[in-house]
């Protein structure tokens, strides 16, 4: 028709002249629009890491030492609905002047949602469209997903255009708590739908010896992945009971992301007889019958005292420099969190193993000292 304005416009490379800047909600995690996945193995703390998130947000304060655009947040608590007021208040209790300037920015409606449902959508957006967030956090992806299978492609990309059409009234920015597959190495659980079309993934990990936590960004559409902040959980006592028994939350306390790297790297001897331990294990570890199930297999001493020498090229049991240098080895190993000894057999120590309880391959974990 003549005189339309044309559907669709040529540029060409030449026109890029201006750079662009990327608006965010948490300058270098989160842009002010999009979609986001925060997963986790279950009490890894993720949704106590979006409530902080979300409780910076609404105050405007710096996160983690990265610059926040103050806006309206809103919770939807699917999952542990019932604990978020002792969340809130463990935080008003710990930080009262930061909870001050947050808690009328932030919002939480608790129930059991189907997100992939166009009624209870509309029904949300109605209830907040005169307080229009700047981030809506879902927790979690599987209850708010109705009768839908999450492995099944076109559910999870019903269930996407869902949830960005629940915050795109408000050009909000929308975060997705989530879960590991089975193999937590592969990543989030479901159709791989729900990775591509989101703009930023985190994944929370822990160390379950010393309780310290990381999130970690793996995915970020528009800058750098492998941005990675560390936090602890504190606990909270927030009053008792009718028992007389205390009542307990817990608050995010940021650390160095360096300081979950807490035990030195073995190196030397040490380093040799963790590989000779891991080595005697995968030969000739047993569970011994006494020792109490989570402890895995274990080896005597002797044997891993023998692979040591063996893989040193050394068949002289009785040599004392040997036998000197294995001692010091294993009193390291031992101090250093990396084994554990129970009379005469050895294991490698709980928190060094995966999530099944297994010895993982160490042929290269120690590759560089």
């Amino acid at each position: 028709m003549s005189g339309a304005q044309p559907r669709f416009v040529l540029r060409h490379a030449s026109d890029a002249q201006k750079v662009q800047t990327a608006r965010y909600l948490v300058k270098g995690w989160l842009g002010s629009t999009g979609l986001s996945v925060v997963y986790g193995e279950s009490n890894s703390g993720k949704s106590f890491f979006a409530i902080d998130f979300g409780f910076h947000v609404a105050a405007g304060e710096p996160w983690q030492g990265r610059l926040v655009k103050q806006g309206r947040v809103l919770l939807l608590a699917a999952e542990g609905a019932a604990g978020i007021p002792n969340r809130l208040k463990a935080i008003k209790l710990a930080n009262p002047e930061f909870s001050s300037r947050a808690e009328s920015n932030f919002s939480y409606i608790t129930g059991q949602f189907d997100l992939r449902s166009d009624t209870h959508r509309e029904e949300i957006c109605a209830l907040v469209r005169d307080q229009p967030p700047a981030l809506l956090i879902i927790d979690t992806l599987a209850l708010t997903f109705g009768d839908g299978l999450e492995n099944e492609a076109g559910d999870m990309a019903q269930y996407v255009k869902q949830v960005s059409a629940l915050g795109a009234p408000f050009n909000c920015h929308v975060m997705l708590i989530h879960h590991p597959g089975k193999d937590a190495s592969r990543g989030m659980r479901g159709s791989s739908v729900l990775r591509a079309a989101i703009d930023t993934e985190i994944i929370i990990e822990t160390n379950a010896r010393h309780g310290i936590r990381t999130a970690k960004i793996t995915k970020q559409r528009e800058g750098a992945t492998g941005q990675t902040v560390g936090f602890e959980l504190e606990v909270v006592e927030l009053g008792t009971d009718e028992d007389g028994d205390p009542i307990t939350s817990c608050v995010v306390v940021p650390i160095s992301a360096t300081s979950t790297q807490r035990r030195k790297v073995p190196t030397g001897n040490a380093k040799a007889a963790l590989q000779a331990l891991h080595d005697a294990l995968e030969a000739h570890g047993r569970q011994v019958p006494h020792f109490p199930a989570a402890t895995g297999n274990a080896v005597e001493k002797s044997t891993w005292y023998e692979a040591f020498l063996a893989n040193q090229g050394n068949k002289n049991l009785k040599s004392e420099s040997s036998r000197k240098n294995f001692k010091r080895a294993a009193t390291w190993l031992e101090e250093n969190g990396y084994i554990e000894t129970q009379g005469e057999y050895v294991w490698v120590s709980s928190a060094d193993k995966d999530n099944d309880g297994h010895v993982p391959d160490m042929s290269d974990k120690f590759a560089t000292d």
